[in-house]
C-alpha cells in the first residue's frame, strides 16, 4: 500500500526507505497496520507510540489487483463503506467522554463538524457554524480555538477569504484524550465557581 487514509482525518504516505510521511504534518514515521488499526511510532533506536489510529482506507501497491466488481470494501453488515462504521463509536465516544468538559458551544461545533466530517474530514466555514448553531462568528472561533488545542480537531486548510470553508480533520477516538480535555477544563470551572455570586441566607 502506498497510502493509507487514517480516521482522524491524517494519511500516510509509504517512502522507498520503507518508512511513511505521516501528513499533512510530512513527519517521518514507522507505521505497524494490525486488524484495521495503524500504530504510529517515531522512528529510531527506541520508538515511542505517537498514536493508535483506525484505517479508513488503504491505496494498493503498484500492480496489485483491483476487486473484481469495483467495489468498496465494507463492514460487512450494512453494505456501507467501512468509514462510516467509526462514525457511531466516535458519536458515543465524544459524548460519554469529553462532552462533558466543553462548553454549550464547544459541543454545539463539534457536533456541526461532525455532522458533515466524511472520512474524517468537514470542510465548513465559521459563519456557516455560527449560524447552524446560533452563536457569534467571535464564539465559534473561540470555540474552535479550544478544540484544536486539545486535538480534537485541526485545521487541514485554512480558508483565504472569509466567508469561504476551511478543511478540519476530527480525532477518530476522543475517549483517549478525555483526561486532557477534563483537564483544561479544571480552571475553567474554578473560575466559574469564583464568579458565582453567593447567596444571601435569610434572616
Amino acid at each position: 500500500m502506498n497510502r493509507i487514509q487514517l480516521g482522524n482525518g491524517t494519511w500516510l504516505d509509504r517512502r522507498p526507505d520503507g518508512l511513511f510521511l505521516w501528513q499533512p504534518e510530512e513527519r517521518v514515521v514507522r507505521v505497524t497496520v494490525t486488524d484495521g488499526e495503524a500504530t504510529i511510532t517515531t522512528d529510531g533506536p527506541r520508538p515511542e507510540v505517537l498514536e493508535v489510529v483506525p484505517v479508513v482506507a488503504a491505496a494498493p501497491a503498484r500492480g496489485s489487483r483491483k476487486p473484481k466488481d469495483g467495489k468498496p470494501t465494507t463492514d460487512g453488515t450494512s453494505g456501507k463503506p467501512k468509514a462510516d462504521a467509526y462514525r457511531w463509536p466516535m458519536l458515543n465516544a465524544f459524548c460519554d467522554a469529553v462532552a462533558q468538559h466543553l462548553t454549550p458551544a464547544e459541543q454545539a461545533v463539534w457536533h456541526y463538524l461532525f455532522r458533515h466530517c466524511r472520512d474524517g474530514k468537514a470542510s465548513v466555514s465559521t459563519r456557516g457554524v455560527s449560524a447552524a448553531v446560533n452563536v457569534t462568528p467571535k464564539t465559534v472561533t473561540a470555540a474552535l480555538r479550544w478544540l484544536k488545542d486539545r486535538r480534537l480537531v485541526w485545521e487541514i486548510a485554512k480558508s483565504s477569504h472569509k466567508g469561504t470553508a476551511s478543511l478540519y480533520g476530527l480525532h477518530q477516538n476522543p475517549e483517549r484524550i478525555a483526561e486532557a480535555c477534563r483537564t483544561a477544563n479544571l480552571p475553567r470551572i474554578s473560575k466559574r465557581h469564583r464568579q458565582t455570586p453567593r447567596r444571601r441566607k435569610p434572616r
